[in-house]
Parts: C-alpha cells; structure tokens; sequence
C-alpha cells in the first residue's frame, strides 16, 4: 500500500491505493472491504480526496484519474500527462 485517506466527513470510508494497481474502499468502523478494483494498469503512486466533490484522485503512470464515489467509484475523468511515466508521486487538491 502506497497511501491510505479518509474518504468524506460522514461516509464511513478510507481508500488505499497500492502497487498491485488497485484501489480499494474500506468501511472506517469495521475494516470490511466495499469496494476494490484495478483503478491503473500500474502501480497507483499517489491518491487525492477532495475536499467538496465526491471524489477521488488516482496518479500512476502517466494518468491521472478521477473516480466518483456518489457514482459507485466511477470513472469520472482520466488525464494522460505527456511526461516521464515516473513523474507523478504527488497529487495536492487546494
């Protein structure tokens, strides 16, 4: 696992993001799996949460994606980055 946040104040939730291209959702209180799936087909280097909209940022490669969890985590934009496809560590939402 990479990085690990709180997904939303009332939503329960936590996502990881790891070197196995997966990204996957886990109830805060019971640590129960909801939701994991390949979010990149390499390894998720870093993860975002907004701090208004439902969503979730994932940077591996040379994408990056968002992922809407009011949406049942659906895809809700991918951004191809022209750059070395090791440049993206960090993703900083303000």
């Amino acid at each position: 696992m990479r990085s690990a946040k709180q997904v939303g104040p009332r939503k329960n939730r936590f996502v990881t993001a790891s070197d196995d291209f997966q990204l996957r959702v886990f109830n805060y209180n019971t640590h129960d799996k909801v939701v994991a799936f390949e979010a990149h087909p390499d390894y998720i280097r870093c993860l975002a949460v907004h701090p208004t909209h439902p969503l979730v940022f994932t940077g591996s490669d040379d994408t990056i994606k968002s992922w809407d969890w009011d949406k049942s985590w659906k895809l809700a934009n991918e951004s191809p980055l022209t750059c070395n496809p090791y440049d993206i560590l960090w993703l900083l939402l303000s």
